[in-house]
């Protein structure tokens, strides 16, 4: 509220105006209203103070959308930024109809096909272990079990049905990441995925990847895109990139700047972050630390139409691309 009255100050807008604008600003920001709601009156706030920059526009009307939703209309943004093309107010105002149209969509067809049996011999049922019945102990972390197990958290944001639910460690701190492959397999059921979650453990952090394996459909020949996003209570970093694909080691990823921003985020110098499958129990996990699933590493850089004409970069030359360039992410697959 401070910098946009500020704003409006330092543009010389008449007093009465400027009033009138923050008045209207504070019943945005307590009234609940839905999205088409909250965009005709935005708007009539945007026309009557046409002084103020259009990016504090956009970053008031973002921080006024619920936080699934400003996630979602932040990583677009960022992806269309990055495509080098400009993102204006009256383009996210159009995006969000658009996205809840789809959402709607999405949930109706998942909720019918769950009730369907799946008699598809293709696909095989991904166990991802049993529900921790005991109860917590007071200050104890979460995390895996021995034995098989499942990460059971409060659900803070629905998963879709095709993810895998994998645990980022760091020290003492247990995150946990909900994979989205981004096929229209299944790798678990609608059920089990209802009982993974995306749950905060620790400063309010959590680390999200969306990727995609041609592996695990038949239908897919190559690597899809990818959204990477590192969230917190005092920003985000998104990561949104198109990308050229090939085998780089588990000990390059944890090197690459990205991750040692987050992990300076999470201040703590010396913390290891340790990506665990789903599956896979504490000791088997502390002795293959180094000898990881496939990794794959993705960076962005100007390339041809035609993509699959590329060579593939050799590991350490994506290995020294990674030092001299400043923004990229990481693709993870199995």
């Amino acid at each position: 509220m401070q910098a946009f009255q500020d704003a409006l100050r330092c543009r010389f807008i008449p007093r009465s105006a400027r009033e009138q604008a923050m008045a209207e600003l504070r019943k945005l920001k307590q009234g609940k209203l839905s999205i088409e709601r909250c965009i005709e009156k935005y708007q009539s706030l945007v026309n009557r103070s046409p002084m103020v920059d259009a990016e504090l526009h956009c970053n008031w009307f973002i921080a006024r959308l619920a936080p699934e939703v400003r996630q979602t209309v932040t990583c677009w943004a960022t992806d269309r930024e990055m495509r080098s093309e400009k993102v204006e107010l009256a383009d996210m105002m159009k995006y969000l109809p658009i996205m809840e149209g789809k959402k709607a969509t999405s949930t109706a067809l998942a909720e019918k096909e769950e009730n369907w049996p799946r008699n598809d011999p293709d696909l095989e049922s991904m166990d991802i272990g049993a529900v921790n019945t005991k109860p917590d102990k007071h200050g104890a972390r979460g995390g895996y079990l021995k034995g098989p197990r499942e990460i059971t958290a409060a659900l803070t944001d629905p998963p879709q049905d095709n993810s895998v639910l994998v645990q980022v460690r760091m020290e003492v701190h247990d995150l946990m990441a909900l994979l989205d492959t981004g096929c229209e397999v299944d790798m678990i059921s609608g059920a089990a995925a209802r009982r993974c979650s995306l749950p905060v453990y620790s400063l309010a952090q959590s680390l999200r990847l969306r990727f995609a394996d041609g592996r695990q459909d038949t239908r897919i020949d190559k690597t899809m895109g990818v959204k990477c996003s590192i969230s917190s209570n005092t920003g985000h970093i998104p990561m949104t990139r198109d990308f050229y694909v090939g085998s780089v080691h588990h000990g390059i990823i944890l090197g690459t700047p990205w991750v040692t921003q987050w992990k300076a985020q999470m201040r703590s110098s010396d913390a290891a972050i340790e990506v665990i499958p789903p599956g896979s129990d504490e000791c088997t996990s502390q002795l293959s630390q180094r000898h990881f699933h496939p990794l794959w590493f993705e960076m962005w850089r100007p390339c041809p139409k035609k993509r699959g004409a590329a060579r593939l970069p050799h590991c350490a030359e994506v290995l020294q691309r990674i030092m001299e360039t400043r923004t990229h992410s990481v693709v993870m697959v199995w």
